[in-house]
């Protein structure tokens, strides 16, 4: 409705918005879009054409779809392009055979928030991490408010470099997904047991995440060290907001080069698995899956040594539906041991 279809798309009525999904027929192909209604919005979110594009009078938002165009003069004439015209052309999506539109860039084009490829495709520009669907450039900005968001999503878009520096370990509750990145060079430094090892009664439970319930997956762990007890590299232990231990999963979670300086419940992974207590009414299930851990060191604090300590998992508590599938940690040294897991 409203719509001249065919091999050439134009509005006919003023004043309102059509949205084009894609391209249908022979071919699957539309030769050209052109606006010449004034106050019209035409929203391309998928499609493919292949001659011109054109918001003559009216406007055009491309969020998406294929452009083959050579790009020539692109005018009312029919050549092939894409043009502004006096209407407004505003591209946020879309592969685009080239980058330049008419002698002009085609990020001229495109809003602030979205980047231009080299290869001619126009996405939404990612952030560091994001919180949900909120952005952030800081890692630790975006953890600590993802403390205040039961159940958040946090998805990280860079690989993160911390460059040596001191790392206070987040409690988390959520997925965090990595998205096949890498956070590396930290430390973790809290030796906050108030007692020697035999009349322990005090645990620090460190590591980049300090308690967590949820899925932590697709992110690398590299460079790092971590001093205090019942410690891990990713998390120090399964811990819900009941109070009571929480379902955990791990899912292709890796760490390298690192070295935990303990006393007790030390895993490259994580370090304490809780099991039913206090406050929980059923099993946590845990599951470690496509996990790796290399080049790790754990030792202990203490001149007697480290207890309780693995490469993948220090200490798994009874009353725990524990998984781990596909995973394995190579090249472990665990100095002084006693009762290894």
């Amino acid at each position: 409705n409203g719509f001249t279809v065919g091999n050439n798309l134009a509005p006919q009525r003023e004043n309102v918005t059509f949205t084009i999904i894609d391209s249908v027929g022979t071919g699957k192909a539309t030769k050209s879009l052109h606006n010449a209604k004034a106050g019209s919005t035409v929203i391309i979110k998928g499609g493919t054409f292949t001659s011109w594009v054109f918001a003559r009078i009216g406007n055009i938002v491309i969020e998406g779809g294929t452009f083959e165009h050579d790009y020539a003069e692109g005018t009312y004439s029919g050549q092939a392009g894409i043009e502004a015209g006096s209407g407004k052309l505003t591209i946020k999506g879309g592969s685009f055979a080239k980058t330049t539109v008419d002698g002009k860039s085609l990020a001229s084009f495109v809003p602030e928030g979205y980047t231009v490829s080299p290869s001619g495709s126009v996405e939404e520009t990612k952030p560091l991490v994001s919180v949900n669907d909120k952005k952030f450039d800081d890692l630790a900005a975006a953890l600590a408010y993802a403390k205040t968001v039961s159940g958040c999503q946090v998805d990280l878009w860079e690989n993160v470099d911390l460059g040596g520096n001191e790392w206070t370990p987040v409690n988390f509750d959520g997925t965090f997904d990595g998205h096949d990145h890498t956070i590396s060079n930290f430390v973790i430094t809290n030796t906050n047991w108030t007692v020697q090892p035999e009349n322990l009664t005090s645990f620090s439970e460190v590591g980049f995440f300090g308690t967590v319930n949820g899925v932590i997956k697709n992110i690398t762990f590299d460079k790092a060290t971590v001093t205090g007890n019942r410690a891990g590299i990713v998390a120090a232990t399964n811990y819900g907001t009941n109070g009571g231990a929480a379902s955990l999963t791990f899912d292709k979670v890796n760490v390298t080069n690192a070295t935990i300086i303990g006393f007790e419940k030390c895993g490259g992974i994580i370090g304490f698995v809780r099991g039913e207590q206090g406050a929980s009414t059923t099993a946590p299930d845990v599951v470690i899956k496509n996990c790796h851990v290399s080049k790790f060191e754990i030792r202990g604090y203490y001149e007697n040594g480290v207890w309780q300590s693995g490469g993948l998992v220090g200490f798994v508590d009874q009353g725990t539906n524990f998984t781990l599938t596909n995973s394995g940690a190579a090249d472990v040294e665990i100095v002084d041991a006693h009762y290894i897991e």
